[in-house]
């Protein structure tokens, strides 16, 4: 089973918790399509221990570069906010084209998203109104140990 990661906010946390998840399942043989900046991406998995076996199952998919300047703001930007929503868009497709199983999605910035233009209130209702359906047809779930 092929998971599609999306990387969320690219000037906050969502791209190193995307990149320890990826790196976590593919230690355990699950192959990862990793959505966001490649050049980012990239980087990042190199700074991480990982076996060469768990590397290999991850996948970088390129959905657009963002300027590292807007990166280091560390604050809701458009730039990032736009940046955010394309990987996400991208790893949908993948998912309805059969090349992803499931998707999981990392912490994004709604405030980004609004200033990049995009009516944007949740990953959720994104995702609820790219399948036809309204913000009321659909719930967020969170699991956890506790």
């Amino acid at each position: 089973m092929t998971l599609a990661f999306s990387c969320g906010d690219p000037s906050g946390i969502g791209p190193r918790v995307a990149v320890l998840a990826a790196l976590e399942r593919a230690s355990s043989g699950v192959p990862v399509l990793l959505f966001g900046d490649a050049k980012d991406l990239h980087r990042r998995l190199a700074e991480e221990p990982a076996s060469d076996g768990a590397r290999a199952l991850v996948q970088v998919v390129d959905a657009g570069a963002v300027p590292p300047e807007r990166v280091a703001l560390h604050a809701p930007d458009a730039v990032c906010g736009a940046a955010q929503v394309r990987a996400l868009d991208l790893a949908v497709h993948a998912v309805r084209a059969g090349r992803a199983h499931a998707l999981v999605t990392a912490p994004t910035s709604k405030a980004a998203a609004v200033m990049a233009g995009i009516p944007f209130t949740g990953q959720t209702e994104h995702l609820a109104r790219g399948a036809g359906l309204s913000d009321d047809d659909v719930t967020m779930l969170f699991l956890g140990p506790r």
